[in-house]
């Protein structure tokens, strides 16, 4: 029998992930520069890149669907002089973060050797509780 409960996860992580982008961009907003939204932090992509090193590059299509959500609506699709050039162009533009993206998950995945054992709560937490005291008496 076939067993649909990870597709519907996938599916799931997926419009998650888009409407997380889209939420992050949303409120990012008000960081940018008006004339072309541009800005040094922008947290939308650091949302992206945490969701794909949790549930792998199978959610990316969430990244590309929140990138061509956000900037329809930031620019309109009457941005340039007709709307399938705009809508062109914000598909190459919400292609672009997809694939930085995948290229911050290949670049963590081979040289940070993720995920590292001290990301987890239990070490995390030794760490802290071993860790501090030693810190205190550090000059």
């Amino acid at each position: 029998m076939f067993n649909t409960r990870p597709l519907f996860q996938t599916l799931l992580a997926i419009a998650g992930l888009a409407l997380a982008y889209y939420l992050a961009a949303k409120l990012s907003q008000p960081l940018t520069a008006p004339p072309s939204n541009a800005s040094a932090f922008w947290p939308a992509a650091g949302i992206a890149l945490a969701l794909v090193l949790k549930f792998g590059p199978k959610v990316l299509l969430g990244i590309f669907i929140g990138s061509l959500m956000m900037n329809i609506e930031f620019y309109g699709l009457n941005a340039l002089s007709s709307p399938s050039t705009s809508i062109l162009l914000f598909s190459i533009i919400a292609l672009s973060s997809t694939l930085f993206t995948y290229l911050g998950y290949t670049l963590i995945h081979k040289y940070a050797r993720y995920p590292d054992p001290l990301i987890s709560q239990v070490s995390i937490l030794k760490l802290l509780v071993l860790g501090g005291p030693m810190l205190q008496y550090y000059p």
